[in-house]
């Protein structure tokens, strides 16, 4: 039950920042994962990844250092067909590659069949220039362009009035408002992933279980492993801090924190 939070801003008198994402990663506790860092054979590129022996070396979301952004959630529109292709190696094929998102989207879109439920953002940035789009294997909407403004993407939909994308929309749009500084906007973003209050109940879907409807999940064997950021200012300097709990996970996790700066190219 991932979630994503983002806010394009074209503008440089709006914000500092042309581009804000705030993102959970939720999975399994047992399944092996590594936190972010360059990629091996890709160095320009920073993303965790996924070491689950059937479908290792996909990512959930990742940045390279090239302009391009891509992010996944799975979807709750469909069963899971262990047979199908890992949908991570689609946020890693984007990131390594020149195609433009919409062209990228396109391409995937003609092989979605293969994968199971997902919604795939990809994002390329240049100068005050964000060209970004969404698409998802399991509904009708088709490729779809991104507008400037804050948007949230779950499980069920995205830009949905879901009341746990709702919420967390509004959230995000109150730290961003009364940050002062790069420092207190990653701060108060990170304790907007963390909210623990449950969302429910939601007229627009219902959970299997209750903490499935906060922003944080937690659940014995299940929950929100990561919490990953991107600041992106007009500059293009790019601040990328994930908080992910060191693997394996014990009943006392241990959270570490990836931090990583730089310029896009």
């Amino acid at each position: 039950m991932c979630i994503i939070f983002f806010q394009f801003n074209p503008s440089p008198n709006e914000t500092p920042y042309q581009l804000i994402l705030a993102a959970n990663r939720d999975e399994f506790l047992n399944r092996p994962s590594r936190p972010a860092q360059p990629l091996e054979g890709h160095p320009n590129v920073i993303c965790g990844l996924d070491l689950e022996p059937t479908n290792p070396g996909g990512t959930w979301i990742g940045v390279s250092k090239n302009g391009r952004i891509a992010a996944i959630t799975n979807t709750s529109r469909a069963t899971h067909d262990p047979k199908l292709q890992s949908r991570g190696e689609l946020v890693m094929k984007f990131l390594t590659s020149e195609v433009s998102p919409k062209a990228y989207l396109e391409e995937i879109a003609q092989v979605g069949h293969k994968y199971n439920g997902f919604f795939l953002i990809t994002i390329a940035l240049r100068q005050d220039k964000i060209d970004g789009y969404i698409f998802c294997n399991k509904d009708d909407e088709g490729i779809r362009h991104i507008s400037e403004g804050l948007h949230g993407l779950s499980n069920f939909a995205f830009n949905s009035n879901q009341t746990k994308i709702v919420y967390g929309k509004e959230l995000i749009a109150d730290a961003v408002k009364k940050s002062s500084s790069k420092g207190d906007l990653i701060s108060s973003l990170l304790t907007a992933l963390k909210d623990n209050k449950r969302n429910v109940p939601d007229p627009l879907h219902s959970y299997m279980y209750p903490e499935l409807s906060s922003i944080n999940v937690k659940l014995p064997t299940y929950g929100t492993r990561t919490h990953t950021i991107i600041l992106v200012d007009h500059q293009q300097n790019v601040t990328f801090t994930e908080h992910t709990m060191q693997y394996p996970i014990t009943e006392n996790p241990k959270w570490i924190e990836n931090c990583y700066e730089f310029r896009f190219q």
